[in-house]
C-alpha cells in the first residue's frame, strides 16, 4: 500500500469518525431532550411488559400517586388500585393486551400513597420487537381527579337545581298549602338515595316560636304520629336541630333517640332545620334505613329542599298575613260602619218610641178598664217596650250606651255564678270550670259582663240541643304585636281571657264570618240577631276583643280578651299558659351573671321548684355534695373556671340520674353533639322567656311530658 492509498483511507476514517461523533452528539441531545420532556410534562409516562408489569415510570408518578419510580417498577397496575376497582380494571386491561391495539382515555381509580383516591386517564400504544413479537405497552397517565370532581359537582348542581325546580313548581300549583307540603315531602322521599325509608315529617313553627308542630307526615304509625304532634325546641332530635340550627343525623339503633316506641323498627334520622335568615321556620325529618351511609351529596340535597321550602313558607306566611290583615280591616270597618248606622237609627227610634209609648200610656190612663180599646193600647205599649229593648241593644252594639266599669276578678265572678249557670243550661248539660290561679283583674261593667256570659252560654245550649258539655276557662296572656296587628282596635299587652267552649255541631265559615253582625241569626222565626252583636259591642267598649273558633262537627269556642286592670295591685298572676305546670323537684341553678341567676330563680320558685343557686361550677359541686338529691342541673355553658359541659359529668358522679339543661346565649358553644343528643340532656337558647323556661324545665324533668302533648 502506497502513501497515497494510506492518506485516502485515513481521510475516510476521519470522516467516518466525525460522522459518528456527530451522530453521538445528536443522540445525546435527543436523549437529553427526551429526558427533559419526560421530566417536565405534568403527565406520567410509563411502559409495561406483556405481563402488565411496569418496566419504566417517569418521575411524575411521585406527583400523581406519591411513589418514587423505583417503587413502581416491577409492580402491576392493579397493585395501585382499590379492591373494588381491580375486578373491572383486570377485565378491561386483559382485553386490551389481548387485542394489542392502541387505546385512549381509559379511566381508572387508583390509590395515592397517602390512601386518597386519584382518578387517572390512561392512553397507550402497543410495543413490538423487530420481528413483530408483542412486548407490552407504552403509555401516558393524566390526573383528572379535579376535572372529574368539577364534572360531578356540575352534575350534582344540575340535579339540585332540578330538585329545587320541582319543589318550586309545587308551590305554583293551585292547591292548599298543606297539600303543597305533602307533595314536597313525596318529592323528598322519592330521591334516589340508598336506604332512604318512605317515612318523613315536615314540622312548622306556628303560634309558639319555640314549638315544632307536625303539618304533614308519611309512613308513621298512629303511635309515632301522636307522640310527634308538638316538639319543643331543644327536645328530641328535631327539637335539638331547630335549637342548634344545624343538620342532625343519627344512625339506626342509636341511643340518642329520646323516645322509643314498641313495634317500631330501628331507624336513623336526618333532621334538617328550615331557616330563613336567622329564624327557624320548621324542620324536615327523614327516616333512614339500617344500612344507610351518609354522603355530602345527601346533605346538599336536603339543604336545597329546606332552603326552597323556607321561601315557600315565607311567601305563604306573607300571603296569609296580607289576607288576614285585609279581612280583619274590612271586617272592622264594616262593623264600625254598621255600629254608626245602628247608633243613628237607635237614636231616631228612641224619639219615635218615646212618642208612641208615651201617648199610649197617657191614653190608657184616661180610659176606664172596661173600654174595649184599652186592650189594643196595652198591646201597642208592650210592643213599644220590646222595641225599646232592641234599641238599647243597638246602642250597646254601637258602644254608645254608657257603662259603669268596675274592677272584677273573673274567677270570683264565675265561682259566684256557678249555680246560676248550671240552672241556665239545665240538667242535661254538664258545665266544667277551669280557672287559672292568681288571675289578673279586669275593668268591666258588671251588668254587661252578665249580658256577655248569658248570651254565649245560651247560644251554646241552643246549639247543642238535648245535652252536651260546656267548659269555661280563664287564663292570663300577654298579646304581642302579631296578634294586635291583625285585630283592629287591640293593642299589645297583658290580657285576661275567658273562653267558653261547647260540644255542639260547630259552625261553617259562612256562619262564623257573620256571627257578630246585627240581625244575623240562624234561628228561624226566633230571635232578632242582636245577641252576639251586643256582646261584640260590649267587649269593644271595654277595649277588649272576642274571637270564635269553630268547624262543623267540632263545637265552638268563644274567646273574650279583656285588658288587665291598671288598678290590679295584688300579687301578679302567673304568666304561664295552662298546659305548662311546675313541680317541687330540686334544681341546681348555675350562672355567673347575678341578674340572670336572680331572674331564673324567681321564675322557678314561682313554679314551686326548690332552687339551689350557685355563682360558678366550683360552688355548684360544693352545694351538690351538701344535698341528698338533685333532680336537674340548670347551667350556663360559658362560665369562668369550670364551664357547664365540664360541670355536668362531675355532678353525675354524685347524682348519676340527674338530668341536665344547658343554657347559652352564644350560637357556637362548647356543647358537643354527644352532649346535646343525650337522652338526659336538653338545650335552651338565651334570651329565655318565662314560658320557655317553664316548658324546658318540665320537659327535661319528665320526658313523658312530650307524650302528653
Amino acid at each position: 500500500m502506497n502513501s497515497s492509498d494510506l492518506d485516502k483511507r485515513t481521510a475516510r476514517l476521519e470522516t467516518e469518525i466525525s460522522r459518528h461523533k456527530k451522530t453521538l452528539v445528536d443522540l445525546m441531545v435527543s436523549i437529553e431532550r427526551y429526558r427533559n420532556l419526560v421530566e417536565t410534562i405534568s403527565d406520567r409516562l410509563w411502559e409495561m411488559d406483556k405481563d402488565m408489569i411496569y418496566v419504566f415510570s417517569s418521575p411524575q408518578v411521585k406527583k400523581i400517586l406519591g411513589y418514587d419510580p423505583d417503587e413502581v417498577i416491577g409492580k402491576r397496575l392493579f397493585d395501585f388500585m382499590p379492591e373494588e376497582e381491580v375486578r373491572q380494571a383486570r377485565k378491561r386491561y386483559s382485553k386490551l393486551f389481548e387485542q394489542q391495539k392502541p387505546f385512549s382515555a381509559i379511566e381508572n381509580v387508583c390509590l395515592h400513597k397517602s390512601g386518597k383516591e386519584v382518578i387517572i386517564e390512561s392512553s397507550g400504544i402497543p410495543l413490538f420487537s423487530t420481528n413483530g413479537v408483542f412486548k407490552g405497552f407504552r403509555g401516558i397517565d393524566r390526573d383528572i381527579t379535579k376535572r372529574k370532581q368539577a364534572e360531578n359537582n356540575l352534575r350534582r348542581n344540575n340535579r339540585i337545581q332540578k330538585l329545587i325546580n320541582s319543589v318550586l313548581e309545587v308551590s305554583l300549583e293551585q292547591i292548599s298549602f298543606t297539600e303543597q307540603l305533602a307533595r314536597i315531602l313525596e318529592i323528598t322521599l322519592s330521591l334516589s338515595i340508598p336506604h332512604l325509608l318512605p317515612k318523613g315529617i315536615i314540622f312548622l313553627v306556628e303560634d309558639d316560636p319555640e314549638i315544632l308542630v307536625m303539618k304533614v307526615q308519611r309512613g308513621l304509625s298512629k303511635q309515632q304520629e301522636s307522640v310527634c304532634q308538638r316538639i319543643p325546641f331543644g327536645t328530641c332530635i328535631c327539637g335539638k336541630a331547630s335549637s342548634l340550627k344545624k343538620i342532625i343525623r343519627i344512625d339506626c339503633g342509636s341511643d340518642m333517640h329520646e323516645i322509643s316506641l314498641a313495634g317500631v323498627e330501628p331507624h336513623g334520622h336526618y333532621c334538617v332545620p328550615i331557616i330563613s335568615g336567622d329564624t327557624v321556620l320548621g324542620v324536615l325529618n327523614i327516616y333512614l334505613g339500617t344500612e344507610h351511609v351518609r354522603s355530602e351529596e345527601e346533605d346538599d340535597f336536603f339543604i336545597a329542599i329546606a332552603s326552597a321550602m323556607a321561601g315557600i313558607i315565607e311567601r305563604n306566611k306573607a300571603e296569609n298575613d296580607r289576607d288576614k290583615f285585609r279581612s280583619h280591616l274590612a271586617y272592622s270597618q264594616k262593623m264600625e260602619s254598621v255600629g254608626r248606622l245602628a247608633g243613628g237609627i237607635a237614636h231616631d227610634f228612641n224619639n219615635i218610641l218615646t212618642a208612641i209609648a208615651g201617648y199610649a200610656q197617657l191614653t190608657m190612663m184616661e180610659m176606664s178598664d172596661s173600654d174595649p180599646l184599652k186592650t189594643n193600647l196595652e198591646i201597642i205599649y208592650d210592643s213599644g217596650k220590646e222595641a225599646a229593648e232592641l234599641v238599647r241593644q243597638l246602642l250597646t252594639f254601637s258602644s254608645e250606651l254608657k257603662a259603669s266599669p268596675q274592677i272584677i276578678d273573673l274567677n270570683s265572678y264565675f265561682r259566684g255564678k256557678e249555680k246560676y249557670i248550671s240552672a241556665l243550661v239545665g240538667n242535661k248539660v254538664e258545665v266544667e270550670f277551669d280557672l287559672q290561679d292568681e288571675l289578673w283583674k279586669v275593668n268591666m261593667d258588671y251588668a254587661q259582663l252578665d249580658l256577655v256570659v248569658n248570651n254565649i252560654v245560651s247560644n251554646a245550649v241552643e246549639a247543642m240541643g238535648a245535652d252536651g258539655n260546656i267548659t269555661i276557662k280563664t287564663m292570663n296572656v300577654v298579646l304581642g304585636y302579631e296578634f294586635a296587628k291583625f285585630h283592629h282596635g287591640v293593642t299589645a299587652g297583658e290580657y285576661v281571657i275567658f273562653a267558653i267552649t261547647d260540644t255542639g255541631p260547630g259552625m261553617a265559615k259562612e256562619v262564623r264570618d257573620y256571627v257578630f253582625e246585627p240581625f244575623f241569626t240562624t234561628k228561624r222565626n226566633k230571635g232578632h240577631g242582636l245577641g252576639l252583636a251586643t256582646v261584640y259591642g260590649v267587649i269593644k267598649q271595654s277595649k277588649g276583643n272576642i274571637t270564635v273558633d269553630s268547624e262543623p262537627g267540632q263545637g265552638a269556642t268563644f274567646k273574650v280578651y279583656l285588658p288587665r286592670s291598671s288598678d290590679d295591685t295584688k300579687k301578679k298572676g302567673s304568666i304561664f299558659s295552662l298546659d305548662v305546670v311546675g313541680g317541687d323537684e330540686i334544681i341546681l341553678l348555675v350562672d355567673d351573671e347575678e341578674s340572670v341567676r336572680g331572674y331564673l330563680e324567681k321564675v322557678l320558685t314561682g313554679l314551686g321548684y326548690q332552687v339551689v343557686t350557685c355563682i360558678d361550677g366550683e360552688e355548684a359541686l360544693v352545694n351538690a355534695a351538701a344535698h341528698e338529691k338533685i333532680d336537674l342541673l340548670l347551667t350556663d355553658v360559658i362560665m369562668p373556671g369550670l364551664n357547664g359541659t365540664e360541670l355536668a359529668p362531675e355532678i353525675r358522679k354524685i347524682f348519676p340520674e340527674v338530668r341536665v339543661l344547658y343554657m347559652s346565649g352564644q350560637a357556637e358553644t362548647e356543647v358537643t353533639y354527644e352532649d346535646i343528643l343525650r337522652k338526659d340532656v336538653n338545650y335552651l337558647s338565651k334570651p329565655i322567656s318565662p314560658q320557655n323556661l317553664a316548658l324546658a324545665v318540665r320537659t327535661s324533668l319528665d320526658v313523658a311530658g312530650l307524650r302528653k302533648r
